[in-house]
Protein backbone atom coordinates (compact mmCIF):
# COMPACT_ATOMS: atom_id res chain seq x y z
CA UNK A 1 0.00 0.00 0.00
CA UNK A 2 1.03 3.58 -0.19
CA UNK A 3 -0.65 6.87 0.29
CA UNK A 4 0.16 7.87 3.85
CA UNK A 5 -1.87 5.57 6.11
CA UNK A 6 -4.47 4.49 3.55
CA UNK A 7 -4.80 0.74 2.95
CA UNK A 8 -3.84 -0.56 -0.47
CA UNK A 9 -7.44 -1.36 -1.37
CA UNK A 10 -8.29 2.33 -0.87
CA UNK A 11 -5.11 3.88 -2.26
CA UNK A 12 -7.20 5.80 -4.76
CA UNK A 13 -8.23 8.00 -1.80
CA UNK A 14 -4.60 8.92 -1.11
CA UNK A 15 -4.79 12.06 -3.24
CA UNK A 16 -7.49 13.49 -0.99
CA UNK A 17 -5.12 13.33 2.01
CA UNK A 18 -2.39 15.31 0.22
CA UNK A 19 -3.92 18.71 -0.53
CA UNK A 20 -2.55 20.43 -3.58
CA UNK A 21 -2.95 24.04 -4.63
CA UNK A 22 -6.00 24.61 -6.83
CA UNK A 23 -5.14 24.20 -10.50
CA UNK A 24 -4.94 27.28 -12.64
CA UNK A 25 -7.63 27.97 -15.19
CA UNK A 26 -5.35 26.83 -17.98
CA UNK A 27 -4.55 23.49 -16.31
CA UNK A 28 -8.27 22.64 -16.01
CA UNK A 29 -8.38 21.89 -19.72
CA UNK A 30 -8.07 18.15 -20.26
CA UNK A 31 -6.37 16.99 -23.43
CA UNK A 32 -7.51 13.48 -24.27
CA UNK A 33 -4.93 12.76 -26.93
CA UNK A 34 -2.61 15.43 -28.17
CA UNK A 35 -1.99 15.06 -31.86
CA UNK A 36 0.96 12.89 -32.68
CA UNK A 37 1.52 11.52 -29.16
CA UNK A 38 1.28 7.74 -28.86
CA UNK A 39 -1.29 6.31 -26.44
CA UNK A 40 0.40 4.61 -23.50
CA UNK A 41 -0.05 1.02 -22.37
CA UNK A 42 -3.33 0.55 -20.39
CA UNK A 43 -1.35 -1.50 -17.83
CA UNK A 44 0.57 1.64 -16.89
CA UNK A 45 -2.56 3.83 -16.51
CA UNK A 46 -2.88 4.92 -12.86
CA UNK A 47 -6.65 5.40 -13.01
CA UNK A 48 -7.21 1.88 -14.33
CA UNK A 49 -4.92 0.49 -11.62
CA UNK A 50 -6.94 2.29 -8.92
CA UNK A 51 -10.22 1.03 -10.39
CA UNK A 52 -8.91 -2.54 -10.33
CA UNK A 53 -8.08 -2.14 -6.62
CA UNK A 54 -11.78 -1.66 -5.76
CA UNK A 55 -13.16 -4.93 -4.47
CA UNK A 56 -15.94 -6.49 -6.44
CA UNK A 57 -19.24 -7.06 -4.66
CA UNK A 58 -22.51 -8.84 -5.45
CA UNK A 59 -25.96 -8.55 -3.92
CA UNK A 60 -26.97 -10.73 -0.96
CA UNK A 61 -29.56 -12.49 -3.08
CA UNK A 62 -27.48 -13.56 -6.04
CA UNK A 63 -30.52 -15.14 -7.68
CA UNK A 64 -31.53 -11.72 -8.99
CA UNK A 65 -28.44 -11.70 -11.24
CA UNK A 66 -28.71 -13.52 -14.58
CA UNK A 67 -27.33 -17.05 -14.50
CA UNK A 68 -26.76 -17.13 -10.72
CA UNK A 69 -28.54 -18.99 -7.92
CA UNK A 70 -28.90 -18.24 -4.23
CA UNK A 71 -27.12 -20.54 -1.84
CA UNK A 72 -29.22 -22.34 0.77
CA UNK A 73 -27.39 -20.63 3.61
CA UNK A 74 -28.44 -17.13 2.41
CA UNK A 75 -31.92 -17.42 3.88
CA UNK A 76 -30.59 -18.48 7.27
CA UNK A 77 -28.32 -15.40 7.32
CA UNK A 78 -31.19 -12.99 6.66
CA UNK A 79 -33.15 -11.88 9.73
CA UNK A 80 -36.85 -11.63 8.91
CA UNK A 81 -37.78 -9.30 11.80
CA UNK A 82 -36.76 -6.05 10.03
CA UNK A 83 -38.70 -7.14 6.95
CA UNK A 84 -41.76 -7.94 9.07
CA UNK A 85 -41.49 -4.55 10.84
CA UNK A 86 -41.16 -2.83 7.48
CA UNK A 87 -44.14 -4.75 6.08
CA UNK A 88 -46.21 -3.85 9.16
CA UNK A 89 -45.26 -0.15 8.88
CA UNK A 90 -46.02 -0.26 5.17
CA UNK A 91 -49.38 -1.93 5.84
CA UNK A 92 -50.22 0.76 8.43
CA UNK A 93 -49.19 3.47 5.98
CA UNK A 94 -51.37 1.96 3.26
CA UNK A 95 -54.32 1.70 5.68
CA UNK A 96 -53.96 5.41 6.53
CA UNK A 97 -53.69 6.26 2.84
CA UNK A 98 -56.77 4.12 2.18
CA UNK A 99 -58.76 6.06 4.78
CA UNK A 100 -57.65 9.39 3.35
CA UNK A 101 -58.44 8.29 -0.20
CA UNK A 102 -61.82 6.94 0.89
CA UNK A 103 -62.66 10.19 2.66
CA UNK A 104 -61.58 12.31 -0.28
CA UNK A 105 -63.37 9.97 -2.66
CA UNK A 106 -66.66 10.44 -0.78
CA UNK A 107 -66.09 14.21 -0.81
CA UNK A 108 -65.48 14.11 -4.55
CA UNK A 109 -68.59 11.95 -5.04
CA UNK A 110 -70.65 14.43 -2.97
CA UNK A 111 -69.29 17.32 -5.05
CA UNK A 112 -70.09 15.45 -8.26
CA UNK A 113 -73.68 14.85 -7.04
CA UNK A 114 -74.08 18.54 -6.14
CA UNK A 115 -72.65 19.59 -9.49
CA UNK A 116 -74.96 17.15 -11.26
CA UNK A 117 -77.99 18.62 -9.45
CA UNK A 118 -76.86 22.15 -10.27
CA UNK A 119 -76.36 21.21 -13.92
CA UNK A 120 -79.82 19.61 -14.04
CA UNK A 121 -81.34 22.82 -12.63
CA UNK A 122 -79.39 24.93 -15.12
CA UNK A 123 -80.44 22.65 -17.99
CA UNK A 124 -84.11 22.84 -16.92
CA UNK A 125 -83.93 26.65 -16.64
CA UNK A 126 -82.23 26.83 -20.03
CA UNK A 127 -84.99 24.72 -21.61
CA UNK A 128 -87.67 26.94 -20.02
CA UNK A 129 -85.90 30.09 -21.21
CA UNK A 130 -85.52 28.59 -24.68
CA UNK A 131 -89.27 27.84 -24.88
CA UNK A 132 -90.10 31.34 -23.62
CA UNK A 133 -87.67 32.86 -26.13
CA UNK A 134 -89.32 30.88 -28.96
CA UNK A 135 -92.78 32.13 -27.83
CA UNK A 136 -91.52 35.71 -27.70
CA UNK A 137 -89.95 35.33 -31.16
CA UNK A 138 -93.30 34.07 -32.48
CA UNK A 139 -95.09 37.04 -30.88
CA UNK A 140 -92.51 39.38 -32.38
CA UNK A 141 -93.10 37.84 -35.83
CA UNK A 142 -96.85 38.43 -35.37
CA UNK A 143 -96.22 42.06 -34.33
CA UNK A 144 -94.00 42.57 -37.38
CA UNK A 145 -96.64 41.01 -39.63
CA UNK A 146 -99.32 43.27 -38.07
CA UNK A 147 -97.06 46.31 -38.59
CA UNK A 148 -96.63 45.40 -42.27
CA UNK A 149 -100.44 45.08 -42.67
CA UNK A 150 -100.98 48.43 -40.94
CA UNK A 151 -98.43 50.06 -43.23
CA UNK A 152 -100.17 48.62 -46.31
CA UNK A 153 -103.58 49.84 -44.97
CA UNK A 154 -102.03 53.29 -44.39
CA UNK A 155 -100.77 53.37 -47.99
CA UNK A 156 -104.17 52.31 -49.27
CA UNK A 157 -105.87 54.99 -47.15
CA UNK A 158 -103.50 57.63 -48.46
CA UNK A 159 -104.48 56.62 -51.99
CA UNK A 160 -108.22 56.39 -51.22
CA UNK A 161 -108.62 59.64 -49.19
CA UNK A 162 -108.00 62.02 -52.11
CA UNK A 163 -110.44 60.04 -54.24
CA UNK A 164 -113.05 60.15 -51.42
CA UNK A 165 -112.59 63.89 -50.97
CA UNK A 166 -113.11 64.38 -54.68
CA UNK A 167 -116.26 62.23 -54.56
CA UNK A 168 -117.47 64.07 -51.49
CA UNK A 169 -117.18 67.40 -53.32
CA UNK A 170 -119.17 66.04 -56.23
CA UNK A 171 -122.08 65.21 -53.96
CA UNK A 172 -124.77 67.78 -53.19
CA UNK A 173 -124.02 69.80 -50.09
CA UNK A 174 -126.62 67.98 -47.98
CA UNK A 175 -125.29 64.57 -48.78
CA UNK A 176 -121.64 65.43 -48.20
CA UNK A 177 -119.64 63.87 -45.38
CA UNK A 178 -117.54 65.90 -42.98
CA UNK A 179 -113.88 66.24 -44.13
CA UNK A 180 -111.45 63.56 -43.02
Amino acid sequence: GGGGGVSSSFSFLARKNNPQPPPSRRSQIVVVNASGQPIGDPKDDEDLKRLKEIQRFTPILKGCLPGMRDGTDVYSKIDSKPFIRFAHRFQTHLAICCQVVSSEQSTVFSNIAQTDQAMSAVTLKLAQNSRQFERLCEELRKVKELQERLESVDLLLQEVIPVLETLNELLPEMDRLPPL
